[in-house]
């Protein structure tokens, strides 16, 4: 029997960071979450206007680390009758980079600074970003003022960051769970599976590791604070700081003050401290040339730091780059029948056109909806860590705006800001372009339930209605009968008012409906709807 390769999801090696300063560069010190591997970033403070930054692409054990920063410390500090800051300086701790972003002048660094463990997806952390830190990148001697800088930064800072976006360090939450759990072939053949192989990078990582929590999630215990929870690696195991630096030598440390050092991105791994490296073949022995581990590309769609990240994403590591979702994530641990079981909620708003009621409507030309969220609803068993060995299952929805060119007036102040169809579209074009990434994305049956009202006395909801409806029959007479887009009309605001009618039950025969056509993800794939 041939020997499958595992796959496992790749934990970020870069958990806990902390920021040290000399006048001329930032230099940002990336840990594991056990502290025992180390990256380093370097940033231009000289330059005003641009983000100058190097990446070694090395990584550090502890004691390389501490003498690197020695050896900064020591080339920096002042010489005799000279006066300036005193060598290296650190300046702040964090749990990871959200992006740069520069307005009128020079380039700010945004960084998390409080984190909240808000689910587990099995071996995976999901965190909540609690607290967020802004840090001016270039020196005072060189910075260029503006009087409108604070102007805008001030409108920056007024996205709470805080207030729900979620990140983790191994697992995609941009994508669904039936994507992550999928097997990924790479262009040697190695893993099974063509439709991903353009959009995964292999790489064999050596001992990376993550925080396995099996307690209580809910917990104010839960919210680490950066400062509090990040040791300094100048320090040494005992406590004490070393008075004499150690300069390493050039074998074992990069030329980091030059920017120049060895690109060595992918080592060899036995996969002990990989979180899903345990196969689903029994008794198969793993050898550690059996073990890859998966990166995969993020859905930009959902990514709300996208923009943040354009400038060093293909600069630095993936090791430090970080994707930011915005919605909600919650769990709860729920007993039945004396079994632990893990109720997961995920809610992903798109970022392609997104925006407060009533200001966004319809859809835009390239097919995004306004206020999209894909959520979908986990259950597996709270008692395993292992995806070998847990049972999944995954539930997907999609709601947004009636993909349509229309609009309501908001210069009115009335309670029902009049509909306007905006744009004719007798080819259904907007449309089109939304069900089309519909149909890339999850594949067919596409179930389309309309709650808008049917029946009014003056038309105003049912004008986007009727047009719906029109155009799901013109775009259906260009697909095979089995794969046509189902439409499902429920005037829920009409039945409401109807006597001896339960709403609720209504809605649950559609979702039966539904559950039956579309199914549900499971794994193992031995689960059925009766």
């Amino acid at each position: 029997m041939e020997t499958p390769n595992v796959q496992c999801s790749l934990i970020s090696c870069t958990q806990k960071i902390v920021i040290y300063e000399t006048k001329a560069r930032y230099f940002i010190v990336g840990s594991n979450n056990t502290e025992t591997k180390f990256r380093v970033l370097k940033i231009d403070r000289m330059e005003a206007r641009e983000l100058v930054i190097i990446d070694d692409k090395v990584e550090y054990s502890r004691k390389e680390i501490r003498e690197l920063l020695m050896r900064i410390d020591v080339g920096n500090r002042p010489r005799l009758l000279q006066k300036g800051p005193v060598g290296l300086k650190r300046t702040v701790s964090a749990f990871g980079i959200v992006g740069f972003v520069r307005f009128l002048e020079g380039y700010y660094m945004v960084l998390i600074t409080k984190r909240r463990r808000v689910a587990l997806i099995g071996p995976h952390t999901i965190y909540k970003i609690e607290d967020t830190s802004l840090v001016y990148i270039p020196n005072d001697m060189v910075r260029y003022s503006h009087p409108d800088e604070q102007r805008y930064l001030k409108m920056f800072q007024n996205v709470d960051l805080s207030s729900n976006f979620y990140f983790s360090y191994s697992y995609d939450v941009t994508r669904t769970l039936q994507y992550n759990l999928m097997p990924c072939k790479l262009s040697n053949g190695l893993c099974p599976n063509e439709a991903k192989a353009s959009e995964a990078e292999f790489w064999r990582t050596e001992g990376v590791q993550d925080e396995f929590i099996h307690d209580s999630i809910h917990s104010e215990a839960d919210i680490e604070d950066a400062s509090c929870a990040i040791q300094n690696p100048l320090e040494s195991e005992e406590g004490g700081v070393h008075a004499e630096p150690k300069l390493p030598s050039s074998s074992s440390s990069p030329n980091l003050l030059n920017g120049i050092g060895a690109k060595n991105d992918c080592k060899v791994t036995n996969g002990q401290n990989l979180p899903n490296a345990e196969p689903n073949v029994s008794d198969t022995k793993i050898t550690e040339a059996d073990v890859c581990g998966i990166r995969i590309e993020p859905y930009w769609k959902f990514v709300w730091n996208e923009n943040m990240l354009k400038k060093v994403y293909n600069e630095i590591q993936s090791d430090w780059i970080l994707v930011i979702v915005h919605g909600f994530i919650g769990q709860s641990n729920i007993n039945v029948f004396g079994r632990s079981i893990y109720l997961t909620l995920i809610a992903r708003r798109s970022n392609l056109f997104a925006g407060t009621r009533f200001l966004k409507r319809g859809a835009n030309t390239k097919g995004g909806v306004a206020n999209e969220v894909e959520t979908e609803q986990i259950v597996h068993d709270a008692s395993l860590s292992s995806f070998g060995k847990i049972r999944f299952t995954s539930f997907v929805q999609l709601r947004g705006s009636i993909p349509l060119h229309w609009s309501q007036d908001v210069n009115k102040m009335v309670p029902k800001p009049p509909i306007a169809l905006d744009q004719s579209d007798p080819y259904g074009f907007v449309a089109g372009q939304h069900l089309n990434q519909v149909l890339r994305r999850y594949g067919t049956p596409i179930i389309i339930l309309d709650l808008v009202k049917k029946r009014e006395k003056k038309r105003h909801e049912s004008i986007i209605s009727e047009e719906l409806v029109n155009v799901v029959h013109y775009l259906n007479q260009f697909l095979p009968v089995e794969h046509n887009i189902k439409y499902i009309g429920f005037d829920m605001a009409r039945v409401n008012k109807t006597k001896n009618t339960n709403v609720l039950f209504r809605l649950a025969e559609i979702a039966e409906y539904c559950l039956r056509r579309t199914s549900f993800f499971s794994e193992p794939p031995d689960i059925f709807l009766s």
